[in-house]
């Protein structure tokens, strides 16, 4: 159930990965990000590369469950919604992109999905220094954001590649 779907998302090879990923970012400006294979569960064979750019996004149900890759974020971000609205997307997305009925979504967000959510990643709220209303509209999630990021940070509207050798 739920607590085998996050003991494999806490495995620590996979915790292992994520910092070898932000360390090489952070020192080379890029890194190999792994591809999922959404039909077979499982990480894909290939990998696909992150370029650099002025800001690093890390996204993942479990970016704040560490803490030393939280030490590594100026701005940490949770995403906040309602079990409905986002049973709801689940369901129209992976009918959609994963050819999934509807009642096989209902079983997996029963069985694993919500619980493992109320139980790892609803806990890690507590380390974001924003919440953005995930019902809202994306514009308004954005502005939320930009409104809270540090002013030393670069303007988003300056965006373009940085060097792979870095000053800082």
């Amino acid at each position: 159930g739920a607590a085998r779907a996050l003991q494999t998302a806490l495995r620590p090879q996979h915790y292992l990965q994520a910092m070898v990923q932000v360390a090489l970012f952070a020192y080379w400006g890029y890194y190999w990000r792994p591809v999922y294979d959404f039909a077979h569960h499982r990480r894909a064979a290939e990998t696909a590369t992150v370029q650099p750019a002025p800001f690093l996004l890390l996204e993942g149900l479990l970016a704040l469950h560490w803490p030393e890759i939280r030490a590594l974020a100026d701005t940490r971000v949770f995403i906040h919604i309602d079990e409905a609205t986002a049973l709801a997307r689940r369901i129209a997305r992976d009918s959609r992109e994963r050819g999934r009925d509807e009642e096989s979504v209902r079983q997996q967000w029963r069985a694993t999905v919500w619980p493992g959510y109320r139980q790892w990643v609803a806990p890690t709220a507590q380390f974001a220094n924003v919440t953005v209303d995930g019902g809202a509209t994306i514009a308004v999630g954005v502005a939320t954001v930009v409104d809270q990021m540090p002013v030393s940070a670069p303007a988003v509207s300056t965006a373009r590649s940085r060097s792979k050798t870095r000053d800082n």
